[in-house]
């Protein structure tokens, strides 16, 4: 995979200033962890809350107060628990703590496997993210493939970037590197087998 940095460095300029078990998005509940590889660039977008809706809608100038506005980042993920690309919508908070995650890993993500776990709800959700290991050369492979053809058009289906957006791009094969020290996070249980994984 490659190591792209456009989306990246625009969602990092930007964020300075029930789970869905088979769909196309990951949700995390209070206590849940998952296991992802980071595939291809993300794509921000600013939304705020529609009450007449009940649901979020992308934020609009001629519609919305400015101060109501929030930045959430989208991100093509292999998960490891489905074995396919999904999205994962992250939180400005959440988000640069990833970006420093890959920072610290030498400005990629799609050389290892990533673990994100939340505790709490509401205002209390805190959500934690470490670099469990490197991917192995098959693995790269195999989540390298897996991209190249299911790769989600995340300014299609996330309804546009707000002029923060990338497209998904076709990525090239990465060599493992070691994973630097992990981040705090809450201990989970590995799984027997992490062959199964991918």
């Amino acid at each position: 995979m490659t190591n792209l940095t456009h989306g990246w460095d625009q969602c990092v300029g930007t964020a300075g200033s029930g789970n869905d078990k088979d769909g196309m998005y990951i949700r995390l509940q209070d206590g849940d962890t998952i296991r992802v590889v980071f595939c291809g660039e993300p794509t921000a977008r600013r939304i705020v809350w529609d009450q007449a809706a009940g649901h979020s809608v992308p934020f609009d100038a001629q519609i919305h107060q400015e101060r109501d506005a929030k930045q959430k980042f989208s991100f093509n993920v292999y998960d490891t628990a489905q074995k396919q690309i999904r999205i994962l919508e992250l939180s400005q908070r959440t988000f640069i703590d990833v970006a420093k995650l890959r920072t610290a890993n030498g400005g990629t993500l799609e050389n290892c496997l990533t673990r994100i776990a939340r505790k709490g709800s509401g205002k209390e959700t805190i959500y934690w993210c470490e670099i469990d290991r490197p991917l192995e050369p098959q693995e790269a492979a195999k989540v390298s493939a897996v991209f190249s053809s299911d790769a989600i058009d995340l300014v299609d289906v996330m309804g546009g970037g707000d002029g923060y957006t990338s497209a998904p791009a076709a990525p090239a094969a990465v060599a493992p590197v070691a994973a630097p020290a992990p981040v705090a996070a809450p201990a989970a249980p590995a799984p027997a087998n992490d062959f199964d994984l991918f």
